[in-house]
């Protein structure tokens, strides 16, 4: 709208016209001084005041941003869409976010700038106002609905307020008219793709989600994303086969990723509940688990060592399971290398194991006092598997010790391996609660 008070001069409003994009690019002492160049022959010209005002809030000048906004509404009677945008972004910048949406409707009172509607779409979707973030982008359709953007921005308000039937066919509406071999356009079509697939799922519809990511796989850029989805889904339908296959073929590009190792494990335990576990929790730390599925679990990961020998997870992960002897012989490998190598965060990676053994609190009571050894039979399973750990690694600080070598090899250990021994061993006993002698570790006795 123009300025219901003063019309710019033509030299006046080329320069006005540059005041957005030099805001937009923080050059705010620059807009600072145009705007008080225009305003020094045209006072009453109440949008340059605006900009001026935001120009002050840039540079957190508040008090006087605040005092230029109001002049500059009522030098243009309240009837400028600019002022009361800018207003409004002044308002946000202070993350008062309520004042700011009056600012943007009074504004959109007076003009539909698309502008405008996305900065109130972006405050709504903000402070969680999902109808009216809703009712925004169907706005903002019914302006602009050559635009893909506004229909997937539709579509996911209404997925948002749960209407998940209608976000369907908003984005089917939307997948209709998509015809691009742009390459940009491939690769946004690709996510609008697998945001159908999500949107499917999340109403139940397994095996049409299933479909369609057949349907679609040419058109589907995300190979990996492609892969994981489709995993994802066999696994929740029980077809364990199927998604078996895939998730070994994303271990062979990853082989570090506990979402992948727990989804073959469900896959090999024949769960579909993983869907609570996250980080790297994995089915397998179950204690309930019969002996036969542990054998087949224990074969598959004897199986990944071989094919991904410097795999960290591979070594790490049947620490969670295996037992006896062959617990032991995996831990004191798994801890020689990372000994060697000098890894801070070694204990760290033990610790879930340390947390289940003392969630019974017998560990901290008995392992000293009583001195439990691992063939003790009242201990749990992951409490001998801690158990071993201390006695491995006492064992390696015993024998650097007396030979400054790790127990059964010849050759001497660099200096350091004692250092991290002892880094370790301290972590280890304060875990436990013997807080006294973790600090003789720290001190190195």
């Amino acid at each position: 709208m123009a300025d219901p008070v003063q019309v710019l001069p033509a030299k006046e409003q080329s320069v006005f016209r540059s005041l957005a994009k030099l805001q937009e690019q923080k050059q705010y002492k620059k807009v600072l001084k145009l705007t008080d160049g225009i305003l020094k022959s045209h006072p009453n010209h109440g949008e340059t005041l605006s900009f001026k005002a935001l120009a002050l809030s840039s540079l957190k000048r508040k008090d006087e941003a605040y005092a230029a906004a109001k002049m500059a509404l009522i030098k243009t009677k309240m009837r400028s869409y600019v002022a009361w945008h800018i207003f409004g972004l002044i308002y946000r910048s202070d993350r008062n976010y309520a004042e700011a949406i009056k600012c943007y409707r009074k504004a959109l009172a007076l003009s539909d700038n698309q502008q405008i509607l996305k900065d109130l779409s972006i405050l709504q979707i903000q402070i969680r106002d999902l109808k009216g973030y809703a009712e925004t982008r169907k706005t903002m359709l019914a302006k602009t609905s050559t635009q893909r953007s506004n229909w997937v921005g539709f579509s996911l308000a209404q997925h948002m307020c749960g209407n998940y039937n209608v976000a369907l066919l908003i984005l089917d509406t939307c997948l209709g008219f998509m015809r691009s071999h742009n390459d940009r356009d491939l690769y946004e079509q690709s996510e609008i793709f697998l945001y159908k697939v999500m949107l499917l799922e999340e109403t139940g519809a397994l095996e049409p989600a299933v479909a369609f990511l057949d349907a679609f796989e040419s058109r589907i850029v995300d190979k990996i994303g492609w892969r994981e989805k489709k995993a994802q889904l066999l696994l929740a339908l029980g077809k364990f086969d199927e998604a078996k296959e895939l998730y070994n073929t994303l271990l062979d590009i990853n082989p570090e990723s506990f979402d992948y190792h727990r989804g073959l494990q469900a896959c090999l335990l024949q769960s579909k509940s993983i869907s609570s576990l996250s980080g790297c929790q994995l089915p397998v730390q179950d204690d309930r688990l019969d002996g036969a599925k542990l054998d087949a679990m224990a074969t598959c990961y004897k199986d990944f060592a071989e094919k991904y020998p410097k795999a960290f997870a591979v070594r790490r992960i049947p620490l969670d399971f295996l037992s006896g002897a062959a617990f032991e012989q995996q831990a004191d490998s798994f801890l020689r290398d990372g000994l060697r190598k000098g890894i801070p965060s070694l204990f760290s990676t033990l610790r879930p194991l340390y947390k289940k053994a003392l969630g019974r609190r017998e560990l901290t009571e008995t392992y000293f006092t009583k001195g439990l050894t691992v063939s003790d039979s009242s201990q749990s399973g992951c409490q001998a598997r801690v158990a071993t750990v201390g006695k491995l690694v006492e064992g390696y600080l015993k024998s650097l010790r007396e030979t400054s070598k790790l127990p059964g090899c010849n050759e001497e250990e660099a200096p350091t391996v004692f250092l991290w021994v002892l880094y370790f061993l301290a972590q280890h006993r304060d875990m436990l609660g013997d807080q006294v002698r973790a600090r003789r570790s720290r001190a190195g006795r």
